[in-house]
């Protein structure tokens, strides 16, 4: 439970470090970035599952859970040290929401006839830039059912000009 409830915060936490206005460098950078965080859990594992073990067997326990103990405690000291410097972006709302926005944007519209073009499709490119991490949102041939929550009909952009995102929102992508 413990790695199922670390690991992906810590993948999303490493992955927001990277500088979006240089995207060639945040391409290489988030590749490195990977590659290094999941040969080294798996050589962690390695090493608990051998070296740990020798010496809980052959040296004692004390110094078997010693040995993690103090890796655990370094790791604090350092997360702790470094946090001034890490990158720390505020949440953009629940997934959740957003998705069942779409849906019954989707619902509500169903009858209405998709345009020709994708590009005639409702864009929010402030949205977009909310949500994803290049800055925009690239259209799909799948799922064109949630396509209708993208078509602008009377009564979608209230009078601020900001969409009602139950009534109106940016079409299914991935």
């Amino acid at each position: 439970m413990g790695a199922g409830g670390i690991r992906p915060c810590v993948v999303a936490f490493g992955a927001d470090q990277f500088e979006l206005d240089r995207p060639q460098a945040q391409h290489k950078g988030r590749r490195n970035f990977f590659n290094l965080y999941f040969f080294s859990m798996g050589f962690s594992t390695l090493l608990a599952l051998t070296v740990a073990v020798y010496v809980q067997d052959n040296v004692g326990w004390g110094l078997g859970f010693g040995i993690p103990g103090i890796a655990m405690f370094v790791s604090i000291v350092v997360l702790v040290a470094g946090y001034p410097l890490y990158i720390r972006r505020k949440p953009g709302g629940s997934p959740l929401t957003q998705v069942t926005q779409v849906r019954v944007a989707a619902v509500r519209k169903r009858k209405i006839q998709l345009p020709c073009d994708a590009n005639l499709l409702y864009q929010d490119k402030e949205l977009d830039a909310d949500i994803s991490t290049d800055g925009r949102l690239l259209h799909t041939d799948h799922f064109t059912f949630f396509d209708h929550a993208a078509v602008v009909t009377d009564g979608d952009l209230a009078e601020t000009g900001r969409p009602n995102p139950w009534r109106l929102s940016i079409a299914w992508r991935s």
